[in-house]
C-alpha cells in the first residue's frame, strides 16, 4: 500500500472512531424519592429484606453534562468514578426495558412533569422500583428483587409501579421508537446506571468535519498523482 493510502485508510479509521471510548469519568448528582424497603436475594444468599433509597441522577460523563439516569444495581451505593460503557448495540432485553421506562416516565426526560395524579417524589421512586424489577436477575434467571412498599405515599407509589411494569412488560420493543440515546455505566464497586442524553445530532461536529475534508483531501491529491 502506497504511503498516501496509508494516509488515507488512517484518517478515515479516525473519522469514524471519533468519540468512541470504552470507558469515562462520571460525575452524578440525584434528586432523592423516597426511602423504600424491599427484599432481594444476591446470588448465593438467602432473601434479605433492604432499605433503599430511590433517586433519579444528574451525570455528567467525560465533562459533557446533560444526562439523566436511574440505578440498575441495588446492591451498591452510587458515586463518582470511572465507569466502563456499555453502549446500545450490546444492550439485552432487560436493559431496552429499562430505557423504554425511561423514555416514557423519567422526569429529567420529560419536562419535570409528572404523571397527572402522582406527585414527583412518588414518579422517581416508582420508577425506580420498576426500572430494578426489570434488570435485577440472577444467573439462573430468578428474579432476585421483590419491591414490598415505599415508607411514603405507598398507594400512590404502588399503582404507578405496577402501571409501569405492565406497559413495558407489553410494549412491543421491536417497533418502538426510541426518543433518546441510552448506554449503560458500569463499576464493580459502584452502582451501575442507565443514563439517557439527546439523540445525536445528525450534523457531523467540526472535529468530524476536518478529518473528513482532510481524508477526501488526501484522496484527490493520490488520484491527481495518478493521473500526471
Amino acid at each position: 500500500m502506497s504511503r498516501i493510502s496509508t494516509i488515507l485508510a488512517i484518517t478515515l479509521a479516525l473519522v469514524f472512531s471519533c468519540g468512541a471510548a470504552n470507558a469515562a469519568m462520571v460525575d452524578v448528582s440525584w434528586d432523592l424519592g423516597y426511602t423504600i424497603k424491599s427484599k432481594v436475594r444476591p446470588e448465593g444468599q438467602n432473601w434479605k429484606n433492604k432499605t433503599a433509597y430511590t433517586a433519579e441522577f444528574s451525570a455528567t460523563i467525560d465533562g459533557q453534562s446533560g444526562y439523566t439516569g436511574y440505578c440498575v444495581d441495588i446492591f451498591h451505593n452510587a458515586g463518582d468514578g470511572n465507569f466502563d460503557i456499555i453502549g446500545w448495540d450490546d444492550f439485552d432485553l432487560a436493559y431496552k426495558r429499562a430505557a423504554y421506562l425511561l423514555d416514557n416516565y423519567a422526569l429529567g426526560l420529560n419536562d419535570d412533569d409528572p404523571v397527572s395524579g402522582y406527585s414527583r417524589k412518588a414518579t422517581i421512586t416508582a420508577l425506580s422500583s420498576a426500572v430494578w424489577e426489570v434488570t435485577q436477575f440472577d444467573s439462573h434467571g430468578n428474579d432476585a428483587f421483590k419491591y414490598l412498599q415505599s415508607t411514603s405515599e405507598n398507594g400512590a407509589v404502588t399503582s404507578f409501579y405496577q402501571a409501569m411494569l405492565h406497559d413495558v412488560m407489553t410494549a412491543d420493543l421491536s417497533s418502538y421508537t426510541f426518543k433518546f440515546d441510552y448506554e449503560v455505566i458500569t463499576n464493580d464497586k459502584l452502582q451501575n446506571l442507565i443514563v439517557a442524553s439527546q439523540k445525536a445530532s445528525e450534523t457531523p461536529e467540526p472535529a468530524t468535519l476536518v478529518l473528513l475534508g482532510s481524508a477526501l483531501g488526501l484522496g484527490a491529491f493520490a488520484r491527481r498523482r495518478r493521473n500526471s
